[in-house]
């Protein structure tokens, strides 16, 4: 119950602070554990998006995202918000993972209908920008291979390099 509370309330707030950014791809947001741009060296607090202030997050909420389960039930509840509001992009969700100087950053594919499944491409443009990139990435080899952990200092240089390869794609 305290997932699906959280899932809603950041989910709201994200959308209320206009906190996931568009670009020509997809959508993304920051999920930070306290203020401050993407790779700022994590601190206990004020949960953020995008480098705004999510009302309402905590330190414990977006903890919770820094599981790849719960981050996955984030991005369908948002997905099928951004579906009713015919905001149709695939997203790519980097909460901060507390004490370890990292973000997990996770892609979703968009289905055009709900209870539709789409092929999950994210996990090989992930390892492709994880290849071209020097640095500490970590890809889950598991289901569908969206899931990567990056480093602070790594994680805009990563969703830069991820947008740049879908641009050229």
């Amino acid at each position: 119950m305290m997932t699906q509370a959280a899932t809603v309330s950041t989910a709201v707030a994200l959308i209320k602070k206009n906190a996931l950014v568009r670009l020509k791809e997809f959508r993304f947001a920051y999920l930070h554990l306290k203020g401050g741009a993407a790779g700022a060296p994590p601190q206990a607090g004020v949960g953020t998006a995008g480098g705004r202030d999510v009302p309402g997050g905590s330190c414990g909420a977006v903890e919770i995202f820094s599981h790849p389960l719960a981050l996955h039930r984030l991005a369908e509840f948002l997905i099928d918000m951004n579906r009713e509001n015919g905001r149709s992009l695939p997203l790519v969700l980097a909460p901060e993972r507390a004490g370890t100087g990292t973000y997990l950053v996770a892609g979703y594919n968009f289905p055009e209908r709900h209870g539709d499944v789409a092929r999950n491409w994210f996990g090989a443009d992930f390892d492709q920008a994880a290849r071209s990139l020097k640095g500490k990435f970590v890809l889950d080899r598991g289901f569908d291979g969206s899931v990567a952990e990056v480093d602070a200092d790594m994680v805009q240089r990563f969703i830069e390099q991820h947008h740049y390869l879908m641009d050229t794609n």
